[in-house]
């Protein structure tokens, strides 16, 4: 479902119309403020990641943990098998890290 903006997304997952987002932009600063101030998981984002180097991200409304823990699995499986990597090479060959 497209949003205009961050902000009528964001008004989405708090008010329960949807229950997780997927951002892929190179700009995603707004973005993770939100996500800091509100206190929301940020998905597939690890401590020793660098927002910088993260231009996508899978938000989950507070109180879903169970879908936080099955998306965190899907991709987890998606790493171990090889698909993450041949998908990133397919589709970013220039931005591999």
């Amino acid at each position: 479902m497209p949003y205009n903006d961050y902000q009528e997304l964001f008004d989405a997952l708090q008010d329960d119309e949807i229950d997780a987002f997927i951002i892929s932009t190179l700009s995603v600063y707004k973005a993770n403020i939100y996500f800091i101030q509100n206190n929301m998981y940020v998905v597939g984002f690890y401590d020793n990641m660098s927002s910088a180097l993260t231009d996508s991200k899978i938000g989950v409304a507070k109180g879903k943990g169970e879908l936080v823990d099955k998306i965190n699995q899907a991709l987890n499986d998606i790493k171990a098998d090889g698909s993450y990597q041949r998908l990133s090479l397919k589709y970013f060959p220039f931005m591999n890290y």
